[in-house]
């Protein structure tokens, strides 16, 4: 809930008159049936208008699913479906858990390193203080060693069970198609621009990546790349001629076809 609020999202209102969230409503209640998990507390980023959904939360009893406004208005229902059945696949896994013990070593390996610099800092203080400064650059490096290596293990692990919810995605659906066009669709909206805005510290709870990337999240990232999960959710095609299809039909849809309906007046 705490992650919802912080990226400004709001609860979902149970009952609500307003299609797209009804909508969104609606299709949890199928993946929650399909997936076997209790029904998550519905959080809607308003203000998000990327493409984009997450999880959060220890246990399958207090998860949040976070939708964001962009989601709701660009993408069809059984988009919708699929980008929500990913995330149920990660509740189902029990993903967030791992998530926050692979997150916990990582920042136990900071520690290390802040108690260097505190030590070097102070050691520049003293005149005779070289063998605190060794201590000090003792912690540092085994701080800095031990930090990357659970970075790289957290976004292999994280890259893993991406590609594995997207596979149970298409298991909740019986319908790949849908999540890989959803993919796509978030290509298209990224190269016009339009992304989600949260900082890559929370870049894992994101069905993709968001608009802020640091020097980290580019070089050890914590998504597979989103051509390559779609080229698994639809072997048939290569995903160069599956996008291209789908700008073509984008381009030929009549207008009045992809306005989605939106309610936004209360």
């Amino acid at each position: 809930m705490r992650v919802a609020e912080l990226l400004g999202g709001r609860p979902l209102i149970l009952g609500t008159k307003k299609f797209l969230e009804s909508r969104c409503y609606n299709i949890v209640e199928e993946m929650a049936i399909a997936s076997g998990v209790p029904i998550p507390q519905i959080y809607i980023l308003d203000n998000e208008k990327g493409i984009n959904a997450f999880v959060a939360g220890m246990d399958s009893q207090a998860q949040v699913l976070g939708v964001t406004a962009g989601a709701l208005e660009k993408l069809s229902r059984d988009e919708l479906q699929a980008v929500i059945g990913h995330e149920f696949s990660h509740i189902h896994n029990e993903d967030i858990a791992l998530n926050v013990k692979l997150a916990g070593i990582v920042s136990g390996f900071f520690v290390f390193i802040r108690i260097g610099q505190v030590i070097l800092d102070k050691t520049r203080r003293l005149t005779r203080s070289s063998s605190l400064s060794l201590l000090g650059f003792g912690f540092f490096a085994i701080g800095c060693v031990g930090w990357i290596c659970g970075r790289v293990l957290q976004a292999m692990v994280c890259r893993r069970r991406e590609y594995l919810a997207d596979a149970s995605s298409a298991q909740f659906t019986r319908h790949p198609e849908s999540l890989a066009r959803a993919l796509g669709k978030i290509l298209t909206s990224q190269t016009l621009g339009d992304r989600s805005s949260y900082g890559p510290e929370l870049s894992h709870f994101f069905f993709t990546p968001g608009a802020t990337e640091s020097f980290w999240s580019d070089l050890i990232p914590t998504h597979p790349p989103t051509i390559e999960r779609i080229r698994r959710l639809m072997p048939s095609i290569s995903p160069e001629v599956f996008l291209k299809k789908l700008e073509t039909e984008a381009i030929e849809e009549p207008r009045d076809k992809r306005r989605i309906q939106t309610d936004r007046v209360d």
